[in-house]
């Protein structure tokens, strides 16, 4: 029975949203209806609002200027300026000032401005000026304005300006005047933005911006198409030519950015190739190297992260701070040989893809000593400092690098 009642009320609704019945514009004081049409206003409820409607189970009427309670649902052809409260749904044709309670569904097919609160959807065909909780899904088709706050997903398409926070997924579709939107979005899972945006996103996974981004975008992976601000995340990605982003992460590819190959000898590593990505503000070093020791191949791996100083178009400073591991087996570590590394770097460019460096380097190697005679792998040819702190030696000292560079 409360099924087939609540399929009647949403057919009528979406009935009168096709055939386009008039607006009310008479409003009583008050109706009782037991089901639809079983009521004071009968067959006759869509021609009048009230400011009292109490439906016991389905109630259909012109309008809301009060408060309305409905058992299963309300359905309301005009607008609704008040409260509504309905057990399962509340739908309305017009549109909405005020606050909205339902147990699965609020719909309006106008705009929107004060609560819809829900336990399970909200869909708003209009503008949205206020709030929309719900447990799994809030939709706004026009602006968005304040707050979306959902289990699962918030959608909008529009101008936003607020704040969505969703488990899994916000979705803010681009408007067709391309308005800039002032937004935070944080989710569980997913962010995407396609209009220009000022704020932040924040989620788990991934972060997405299809329009310029002013602000900060932090998750496992984040894409931006403009950004003139800061990327945090294990995968950062700019796809325009972005001189104002600062991306902090493992890998971070930035059109127009930092993409260089390093070829360089210093004198504990002899041979070392270094990847370098991310911009002149800040990128990241990832580093192999080769060298010998006492006859034997040792070799290195590492992570740095560095920065670069422009004196002038040809010649620059690098700032560079880096950690390497040690190992006498390919790169299968099997004891503590930390080879951690400062380097200051002068640049020239010889071309506009090729240039060579040389700097000094300040050292400080971190080799493991259990009692059991154990030797560092590498011995620099000298030390500033020699330490042992519980059974760990430190070696200190000040060494030189050099190599060429090509941009790519």
């Amino acid at each position: 029975m409360k099924k087939k009642n609540l399929i009647l009320a949403i057919l009528i609704l979406f009935g009168s949203f096709a055939f386009g019945q008039n607006d009310t514009n008479q409003t009583r004081i008050g109706q009782l209806t037991f089901n639809y049409p079983l009521g004071t206003n009968g067959f006759n409820s869509y021609d009048y609002g009230n400011n009292m409607s109490i439906n016991l189970l389905v109630g259909l009427n012109g309008g809301v200027e009060g408060v309305e309670f409905g058992g299963l649902g309300n359905v309301n052809n005009g607008d609704v300026n008040g409260v509504q409260v309905g057990g399962i749904l509340n739908a309305n044709k017009g549109n909405v000032n005020g606050a909205q309670f339902a147990g699965n569904l609020n719909l309006n097919h106008g705009d929107f401005s004060g609560a819809q609160i829900s336990g399970l959807v909200n869909i708003n065909t209009g503008n949205s000026d206020g709030i929309q909780t719900a447990g799994l899904v809030n939709f706004n088709k026009g602006d968005m304005k304040y707050c979306q706050a959902s289990g699962l997903v918030n959608a909008n398409i529009g101008n936003a300006e607020g704040l969505q926070v969703a488990g899994i997924l916000n979705s803010n579709l681009s408007s067709p005047e391309k308005k800039s939107v002032q937004l935070v979005q944080i989710s569980g899972l997913i962010n995407e933005n396609a209009s220009p945006m000022k704020g932040a996103q924040i989620t788990s996974i991934l972060n997405i911006s299809a329009d310029t981004l002013v602000g900060t975008q932090i998750g496992l992976i984040n894409i931006g198409t403009y950004v003139k601000g800061t990327q945090i995340g294990l995968i950062n990605i700019v796809t325009d030519d972005s001189s104002k982003v600062v991306p902090i992460g493992l890998l971070s590819f930035v059109k127009g950015g930092v993409y260089e190959l390093e070829i360089a000898g210093g004198d504990l590593l002899y041979a070392n190739i270094n990847l370098k990505l991310g911009v002149e503000k800040l990128y990241s070093i990832f580093k192999i190297g080769y060298s010998v020791s006492g006859g034997n191949s040792v070799y290195s791996y590492g992570f740095g992260l560095g920065r670069y100083f422009n004196l002038n178009d040809k010649n620059k400073l690098s700032l560079e701070i880096s950690s390497n591991s040690l190992s006498d087996m390919f790169f299968m570590t099997t004891s503590l040989d930390l080879v951690n590394k400062l380097d200051l770097n002068y640049k020239h460019s010889i071309t506009d893809n090729i240039s060579f460096f040389v700097g000094p380097s300040f050292n400080v190697y971190v080799s493991g000593d259990y009692g059991q005679g154990e030797t560092p792998l590498l011995k620099p040819m000298y030390t500033i400092a020699k330490d042992n702190y519980y059974n760990v030696n430190v070696y200190t000292w000040v060494g030189a690098n050099a190599g060429i560079a090509l941009r790519f």
